[in-house]
């Protein structure tokens, strides 16, 4: 480094010194790393002794928006109908996939574990409307509001569906239910 490079660095440090903790920051946002590598270490170091740290920006996160990934596709594009159509049932399948998604604990644990019983009965009943009401949720989110709703209303309803299929509700009530005595028979703690 020539003896003008450094006394460009020195006067760099003074000016920066002079400057204030607002423009510091500035100069530190807006600073080229790559290509000025000396002067953002003298800025480091000047905000440093100021015991200034800088301040991190809230990044905001918006939720993947797939009605609008689905129009910039180009076969989509100039063909707002069958766009429609595709991000209704891009809805319905994502609903329907959060909506198993969450109720299928219910299977796993009711059919292969086994945990039968009233409490059990109380438990699984109660979680399950979480699914579709999560599902719904998380596709309005994802996509379109309105119309597409139903959409995703119907994902929900169709994954319900093909869990019910399983038979796992009717065997959780039909357990409940032998094992309190049926009606007016009161709740068996199994003393």
């Amino acid at each position: 480094m020539s003896g003008q490079e450094m006394d460009a660095l020195k006067e760099y440090g003074r000016k920066l010194r002079s400057y204030s903790t607002a423009e510091l920051e500035d100069i530190y946002y807006q600073i080229d790393i790559v290509k000025f590598p000396t002067q953002y270490k003298l800025v480091r170091m000047e905000m440093e002794q100021r015991r200034v740290s800088p301040r991190v920006s809230p990044i905001a996160v918006s939720p993947p928006d797939m009605a609008a990934w689905m129009e910039e596709r180009p076969f989509l594009r100039n063909r707002p109908r069958l766009c429609g159509v595709a991000v209704a049932a891009a809805m319905a399948a994502f609903s329907g996939a959060v909506t198993l998604g969450i109720i299928l604990p219910i299977w796993l644990c009711a059919v292969p574990l086994g945990f039968l019983g009233i409490e059990s009965a109380v438990v699984y009943l109660f979680w399950l409307p979480v699914g579709p009401i999560m599902g719904v949720a998380v596709a309005a989110r994802t996509g379109r509001r309105g119309a597409y709703v139903l959409a995703s209303l119907a994902g929900a309803g169709a994954a319900v569906w093909l869990f019910n299929q399983t038979g796992v509700i009717d065997l959780i009530i039909r357990t409940a239910l032998r094992q309190g005595g049926g009606a007016g028979g009161g709740i068996s703690f199994g003393f």
